[in-house]
């Protein structure tokens, strides 16, 4: 039987990236979420409830403008921590993006947080951690709670050329957690892990340094593991923790409820999502003058053009534009039918890797290659992030699996006049394009039902035939071996990213032709043949 004056609530974000008011200024559209919707939640909340609330990273880093017009405005509070300040986080931890813009930047924006910042495994070169904390101990109404934060220690790969970053330790997450508890003994009723890291391992999928799973099977004391970095809802249990991760933006928050027992140990219920579009955005928010400032720069960064200014370095030429024109501006063609740009992806990684398969995403749908000279910039736009090319050895049925669980990404309305609509349930960031596999898409079917006419070389495809899949490290740790869709492991990883491969390939291949595979379609009527895998 818990105690009702024991129970308290743990309020969990993360992966803001500088949403404050709910405003997409790149897309010039109002989204269900931001900070100032979750100020007016948490005062509601507050009302009747002891609350903690805690941020799981990337706040000050990962658009445009955090890192264009921010930096801009160094010699007053930064909008983001006005905003949290206002909101009254307790804690928080680094993301790997808080680190793009350098470790002086980090600790001068931090150095206003009204909450300390949590970073347990980066260390400094005289063995100091780097914010100066990796742990803090809240109580609410007699409930002591620890809260230890860990980043993933690949911000020495994502971060890697920005100021100081190279002259940092980064420790595993599960060492430095341990490490931390050690200190702390006997001190905490419930134990917390704020883990900038998604449950399966980005990078370190063998040895778990970057995998928040890894954490809580090492140290199952943990009552609440809290995850981020991979933007996808993800809750439940693993052996007595409970965890969850929330998509990126405050669109929603995880919420544990946290009763004490008699015997003085912590009782929680399973972790929840809160959506906070019903909430109403808090006015000392939206009409604070450093953050409206700030806004309006943003919005004029992005009405002036600015956000198209491209002076990088030249490294080939387009023979004519790569993107068909959006005639939907809500729905990206390219999310639609095979573009020229993913293709030119794949290519890239089948020739780079001699795989029969090669599996890419689009970061930005809305990306393009223009006819005329092809900067680096344009190929950061189409390739954005640090990844790796990885190869691992696919089945047939975990083929046939993994092409189920992408059609996900679309659904039919009217049945009797169907026509095709993305499921917004469905990150655009999850969805995949493939090279060197055939396939239709027949989307008015039940899904996993939806895949049919299979082929690999021309040649029909059997479930127990085996093929070599090119694909991004990200992509084969969070979602091929996260979700068992393949049993082998990688074998091989590139050396070069795979933006750096694309760089090298238009270098070596200009003037580059636009290119379609046609390997692909989608169909809006039913089929009720069989796949033949």
């Amino acid at each position: 039987m818990s105690r009702k004056t024991d129970h308290i609530v743990i309020l969990a974000t993360s992966d803001i990236h500088g949403n404050i008011t709910g405003y997409d200024f790149s897309g010039k559209i109002s989204s269900s979420g931001g900070l100032s919707r979750l100020k007016t939640y948490i005062q509601v909340l507050k009302a009747s409830e002891e609350v903690i609330l805690i941020d799981g990273g990337d706040m000050i880093g990962g658009s445009e403008m955090l890192d264009e017009i921010c930096p801009g405005h160094t010699g007053e509070i930064h909008p983001v921590i006005k905003a949290m300040n206002i909101v009254g986080y307790d804690a928080a931890t680094l993301g790997n993006h808080d680190f793009d813009l350098g470790t002086d930047y980090l600790l001068k924006t931090f150095s206003e947080a009204n909450f300390p910042v949590l970073a347990a495994n980066v260390r400094k070169q005289d063995g100091s951690l780097l914010t100066g904390k990796g742990c803090t101990l809240i109580e609410r109404k007699g409930v002591r709670v620890a809260v230890v934060g860990v980043v993933t220690p690949f911000v020495k790969v994502t971060a890697k050329t920005a100021q100081g970053v190279s002259s940092l330790h980064f420790s595993p997450g599960a060492e430095a957690v341990a490490e931390t508890l050690n200190k702390i003994k006997e001190q905490y009723d419930v134990l917390v892990v704020s883990a900038h890291m998604g449950g399966y391992g980005e990078y370190d999928s063998e040895n778990g340094s970057d995998s928040a799973w890894y954490i809580a099977d090492k140290i199952p004391d943990i009552d609440i593991l809290l995850m981020a970095h991979t933007h996808e809802i993800d809750v439940g249990r693993r052996g007595s923790t409970v965890y969850g991760e929330v998509r990126d933006r405050a669109n929603e928050i995880l919420r544990f409820d946290v009763y004490l027992g008699e015997d003085g140990k912590p009782l929680l219920t399973d972790c929840r999502i809160v959506k906070l579009e019903d909430y109403e955005p808090c006015s000392e928010i939206t009409e604070d003058s450093v953050i409206v400032r700030i806004q309006n720069e943003t919005a004029e960064y992005f009405s002036s053009g600015m956000h198209k200014k491209d002076d990088s370095p030249v490294i080939g030429e387009a023979a004519d534009t790569f993107q068909p024109e959006n005639t939907d501006p809500e729905v990206p063609v390219a999310r639609l039918r095979e573009t020229p740009v993913t293709n030119l992806i794949n290519r890239v990684q089948l020739e780079k890797s001699g795989a029969d398969i090669s599996v890419c995403s689009l970061f930005n749908p809305y990306c393009n290659i223009k006819k005329g000279p092809i900067t680096k910039n344009q190929v950061k736009d189409i390739y954005e992030f640090e990844n790796y090319l990885v190869t691992v050895e696919i089945t047939g049925k975990e083929l046939k699996n993994y092409l189920e669980s992408n059609a996900c990404c679309y659904e039919t309305v009217n049945r009797e006049n169907p026509y095709l609509r993305l499921n917004r349930n469905y990150p655009p960031f999850l969805q995949d394009y493939f090279s060197g596999v055939s396939y239709e898409i027949y989307v008015k079917n039940e899904a996993g039902n939806r895949i049919r006419n299979i082929r690999v070389h021309g040649s029909p495809v059997s479930e127990n035939q085996r093929f070599v899949l090119a694909v991004s490290n990200y992509r084969y740790n969070t979602t091929l071996k996260k979700n068992g869709i393949v049993s082998a492991n990688k074998l091989w990883q590139s050396e070069m990213t795979i933006r750096e491969m694309i760089e090298d390939y238009i270098t070596h291949n200009s003037p580059l032709k636009p290119e379609l595979e046609g390997n692909w379609t989608v169909v809006l009527q039913s089929s009720k043949e069989e796949s033949g895998v």
